[in-house]
């Protein structure tokens, strides 16, 4: 009997071993191509020479008095909105590597994942369709839910006529 327990150890050490190495070629034959260098050889080898950008002083309509303010340096305020030239059809790969097209600006968007549904509303877009796990933004809780994120309702997706679909 002794032998039978020390078989099964010896086999859970192999497994372990296995799953290890398994593990180190995983990482170690990671798709990204990474190159040590010095630092010198990659200031010279990737450095771009500095450009001017000055931007000359403009004009103000009020004088300056002894009383004013000098002018600072100012941001665009976060609700501020800038204007994106959108450029369709657009073509993008998915993940199976396929060509898909995108006709015209996608205005009814059904997200199936959670994480989508943020990116949605954090990039200031809405969607038609959510999955119904999700619990935020607060904007979206009022948007038909649609199953998870690993098991779908398609029937409710395709009720919905989305013109993107965000898995």
């Amino acid at each position: 009997m002794p032998r039978i327990n020390m078989f099964r150890n010896d086999w859970f050490v192999v497994k372990f071993l296995l799953a290890s190495l398994f593990i180190f070629l995983v990482l170690g034959c990671a798709s990204e191509d990474v190159t040590l260098e010095s630092p010198e050889a990659t200031d010279t080898a990737t450095s771009v020479p500095p450009t001017a950008t000055s931007v000359p002083p403009t004009a103000t309509s009020v004088p300056p008095t002894a009383t004013s303010v000098p002018p600072t340096a100012t941001s665009v305020p976060a609700t501020a909105t800038t204007e994106v030239v959108e450029k369709y059809p657009q073509t993008v790969k998915d993940l199976l590597n396929r060509d898909v097209e995108i006709a015209q600006v996608p205005e009814r968007v059904v997200a199936l994942s959670p994480t989508a549904l943020e990116y949605i509303y954090a990039i200031g877009g809405e969607a038609v369709g959510r999955p119904s796990s999700a619990n935020y933004p607060e904007e979206a809780m009022g948007v038909e839910g649609v199953g998870t994120a690993y098991a779908p309702n398609f029937e409710a997706v395709l009720s919905l006529n989305p013109d993107l679909v965000i898995a």
